[in-house]
């Protein structure tokens, strides 16, 4: 199935917030994909591939959505762009330790806090992120 092309059901969200205070990202932006229709929602944190966000990728975040999901791609490389951030993100998907995982953290505790959603959080990743999954 080819992938569904990209509308208007992504929103760019600030996470600095929960990201900052626990050692993440000062700065951290995410992609929020919204499932039409009433909640409430089970959710998913979605880890974009090692070339960061682009069209591929938000494609990628709108395909659970499309099944009902409410789905979050954190951008790991908000704060400093992938060639400041590539490395560290790789060596936290190893370790399980890092500003990465503190930045994927605060995505799902932003979706934890959305009142359109059930209990239910996953997490899937692509590439390298698959780790992180």
């Amino acid at each position: 199935m080819p992938p569904p092309e990209p509308n208007d059901s992504i929103t760019t969200i600030d996470l600095s917030r929960l990201s900052a205070p626990h050692g993440g990202s000062q700065q951290l932006t995410g992609h929020l994909a919204r499932p039409s229709g009433t909640g409430p929602r089970p959710r998913v944190v979605v880890v974009y591939e090692a070339l960061g966000v682009a069209d591929m990728m938000l494609r990628q975040a709108e395909w659970p959505a499309r099944s009902g999901y409410l789905a979050l791609m954190p951008n790991l490389f908000t704060q400093g762009g992938i060639r400041r951030c590539l490395i560290p993100t790789m060596r936290a998907a190893t370790s399980g330790r890092g500003r990465a995982c503190r930045d994927i953290a605060a995505a799902r505790t932003s979706l934890t806090e959305d009142p359109d959603c059930t209990g239910a959080v996953g997490i899937i990743g692509f590439c390298m992120d698959g780790a992180f999954a």
